[in-house]
């Protein structure tokens, strides 16, 4: 027998995977046919959307998780972690898997920098009791504790983004239609179409990450990576493939859809090219 590793953890997907981007993927629940291979799955969500033929099913992948595999071994996980990141180019993933060996000592985590992932080990210490610290031996104890400061706030802004993307009311893209107005609107990528209007502070006590808040405040959007949408150079939307919404009339769009005046709002669209007129 080899030796086994217990696995925890997950990486969220930023934006969610759509069918057509994932259906042929060896990562997809559908397509494994083997016990151990891979090791890893797609979590799938499933939304009901409504539309002119009634409701419609859209499947969509959330994040990359441990499947439950007896007496795992975990010789090949960062290869294969990292093979699932680049199967999905535009996508970003956030998180980590805390993985924990059969030796006591022998606890490690994959994590994701700059696109590759990366096996991180604990770093043992010992005191040195004979002697009084150094200016030197200070002054490295200090930037230790800052970078740890920082990694702790890394790590608990990635917990924050992983709740976030399980739970289906955050579960959209955040975006601020305006620098200079305290206003951030939800738009689900999967519905195109708005889901909330929050100032800052009621979108933090609604749930939303603050590291999301933060890349809306400077990108103009909470997306990631290569993922641009309604980032500040983004021209705009399409809205329920009704027409195109600009991004400057996002803002008044919102209040409109959602206050329940849907005619007011499809009137701030415009034609797809080719096409005169908005569709009903």
């Amino acid at each position: 027998m080899g030796y086994t590793t217990h696995v925890t953890g997950e990486f969220a997907i930023t934006p969610p995977l759509t069918w057509p981007e994932f259906k042929d993927s060896r990562f997809a629940p559908d397509n494994v046919k083997n016990s151990y291979d891979p090791s890893l799955i797609l979590r799938i969500s499933e939304d009901s959307v409504d539309t002119d033929e009634g409701p419609l099913l859209k499947r969509t992948a959330t994040a990359l998780v441990m499947r439950d595999i007896d007496e795992y071994r975990a010789y090949d996980l960062i290869d294969e972690v990292q093979s699932a990141i680049d199967a999905f180019p535009g996508h970003a993933f956030t998180g980590r898997l805390e993985c924990e060996g059969e030796e006591n000592t022998d606890l490690w985590r994959v994590i994701i920098r700059d696109g590759r992932a990366v096996k991180v080990e604990p770093r043992i210490v010992w005191p040195d009791e004979d002697s009084s610290p150094t200016v030197e031996q200070l002054e490295r104890a200090r930037r230790i504790a800052v970078a740890l400061e920082q990694e702790n706030a890394q790590l608990a802004d990635e917990n924050a983004e992983l709740k976030a993307a399980n739970d289906p009311q955050l579960r959209c893209l955040l975006v601020k239609p305006a620098a200079d107005k305290d206003m951030y609107v939800g738009w689900s990528t999967v519905c195109d179409a708005p889901t909330g209007v929050w100032s800052r502070a009621a979108a933090s006590e609604h749930g939303f990450p603050i590291s999301r808040l933060n890349r809306a405040d400077e990108n103009g959007s909470s997306a990631m990576g290569g993922y641009r949408a309604g980032h500040w150079d983004d021209t705009g939307f399409v809205a329920e493939q009704r027409g195109w919404l600009k991004r400057e009339r996002l803002g008044d769009y919102a209040v409109e859809y959602l206050h329940g005046d849907r005619q007011a709002a499809y009137r701030l669209l415009e034609p797809f090219e080719g096409e005169t007129e908005v569709r009903s």
